[in-house]
């Protein structure tokens, strides 16, 4: 109980040394358990924590199909398993996160689905609501300003090490598998939203029987696409994990896309690729992904001593924005627009 996820192999190891101390006579092997064995005692298992809301689930990596089991929450309340662990600024953060994620960098033209390091940390503070001046915030809840910059960073850390967000080497942050397995609910709900007249062409989904589809299935399993494979026509609805891809277009068979049923050349990028494919697209210039002049060009991996140099930079960035967030107090500038607002 106390790991959320493991992966089918390290499952097959407890089982193992589980079975050899119940039955002293024979050593039981790893080879001797098989997924048939392994399947029975997760049913098993499931059967003892109904009743406390959890559920032990298969989730397939989106990357290569590999097999971990994740212990989740069924309570339908939304993000209800974050408010254990973080308060209302950061539950309310990782929802700005996700925003970035599945609106921001979601549109018809790049299918990014995830969000820079520094532009994630720029979310921080919650929106102005209602055109309340900067006075009235300033005698409000620490809820109605949010986080400070190093606050943000400190929960995008926390995200990461709960397994809800992961981080990729040229600083994209996504959600995890376990995160769409467990929160997928929420996030349809949430985000493929009903159209109505005027929505009919909008750039940041499909409509699909009067529903915006941001969040979308593979056409092969079924489960939530963050990284793949899209038809090279940006109307089609066509989203395919890579793997999956892979054992639908076979080297014997003249490639068509399944849904629009044109040519298939290998398709578009779905995942952090797509903001790489559009700065190409344009020019090499930065995209709206969040990159910043610190940003690198991620397609070439930097050394770790780089990386850390980079890095060290960054915080020091922040560490300034936050100081002079603490002297640029609330009510000293009347109505002025504040530059970390976004």
């Amino acid at each position: 109980m106390s790991r959320r996820i493991m992966k089918i192999d390290d499952i097959k190891v407890l089982l193992a040394d589980i079975l050899s101390t119940n039955d002293t006579e024979h050593e039981i092997s790893i080879e001797d358990i098989n997924e048939r064995i392994v399947s029975s005692y997760i049913s098993k298992a499931n059967d003892m924590i109904h009743d406390f809301d959890l559920e032990i689930k298969i989730m397939l990596d989106q990357k290569d199909r590999s097999k971990t089991y994740a212990l989740i929450n069924t309570t339908s309340d939304e993000l209800v398993q974050l408010a254990t662990t973080h308060n209302a600024d950061e539950i309310a953060f990782f929802k700005r996160v996700l925003d970035a994620i599945f609106e921001t960098n979601n549109t018809r033209d790049a299918e990014v689905l995830a969000v820079h390091d520094f532009a994630a940390v720029r979310l921080h503070k919650n929106p102005q609501q209602g055109g309340a001046s900067q006075a009235t915030q300033g005698s409000a809840s620490q809820s109605t300003s949010g986080l400070t910059m190093v606050g943000a960073e400190a929960a995008l850390g926390s995200f990461v090490d709960e397994g809800w967000l992961e981080c990729s080497n040229a600083g994209f942050y996504s959600l995890t598998s376990r995160a769409l397995l467990e929160l997928g609910p929420y996030l349809l709900q949430a985000y493929n939203t009903p159209t109505d007249e005027d929505d009919e062409h909008e750039h940041d989904g499909s409509p699909t029987n009067g529903i915006i589809e941001r969040i979308k299935t593979c056409h092969a399993c079924r489960e939530i696409v963050t990284i793949g494979l899209r038809c090279t026509d940006k109307y089609c609805k066509l989203r395919l994990h890579t793997p999956c891809a892979e054992g639908i277009f076979r080297p014997n068979r003249t490639p068509e896309c399944p849904h629009c049923k044109k040519g298939w050349n290998g398709g578009l990028p779905v995942g952090e690729e797509a903001d790489r494919g559009q700065r190409r697209s344009r020019g090499n210039r930065q995209s709206n992904v969040g990159t910043t002049p610190r940003a690198r060009d991620n397609s070439v991996p930097q050394p770790a001593s780089t990386r850390r140099v980079m890095r060290s930079a960054r915080d020091t960035l922040i560490e300034e924005a936050s100081r002079e967030e603490d002297e640029d107090a609330p009510g000293e500038h009347g109505d002025d627009d504040d530059d970390d607002d976004v």
